[in-house]
């Protein structure tokens, strides 16, 4: 890959890191080379995913560039799990050179476990035995009826 292309997606790497913070691994994989097991040049918080510079891609970047001839599309927002059992929420761009054939991959992976865990407990909160049933009482004229349909939509929102 060359160098001022390497130096910005550096720089891109560094501020989506900055932007989503330690929970948030940027990648930068250099797959021109004829070593697969070592693509990645470019790594910011790789505590997330426990590699580092000099490691290969994941299953899913292999898999994709195995069908090299079909041209491997981007892959956004799928899930995949670490070894050590962390949810990340990913998305893989093919970065390609001017014949279009892909040159390097970057890839954001971010840890949505914790939020996994909070959003299953929030369901367990909010969640009742009995939906709550209302009879719908007769309405006599139009004022009335906007009158219960706005009424019925705050209670879903619960904002007044």
């Amino acid at each position: 890959m060359e160098t001022k292309r390497l130096e910005t997606l550096k720089q891109i790497a560094a501020g989506i890191a900055a932007q989503f913070g330690d929970k948030c691994e940027v990648v930068i994989h250099d797959v021109s080379s004829s070593h697969p097991e070592h693509t990645i040049v470019h790594i910011e918080n790789g505590h997330v995913s426990g590699r580092k510079v000099g490691d290969g891609a994941s299953m899913v970047v292999l898999e994709q560039l195995e069908h090299q001839h079909e041209q491997p599309q981007d892959h956004l927002c799928y899930l995949t799990r670490t070894p050590d059992g962390k949810i990340l929420k990913s998305s893989s761009l093919y970065i390609r050179n001017s014949r279009g054939a892909v040159t390097a991959i970057f890839s954001i992976n971010y840890d949505v476990t914790g939020l996994m865990m909070m959003q299953r407990q929030l369901n367990e909160m909010l969640s009742t035995q009995d939906k709550e049933q209302t009879e719908p009482e007769k309405i006599i004229n139009v004022n009335n009826v906007l009158s219960e349909l706005i009424e019925q939509s705050v209670a879903l929102v619960g904002k007044p």
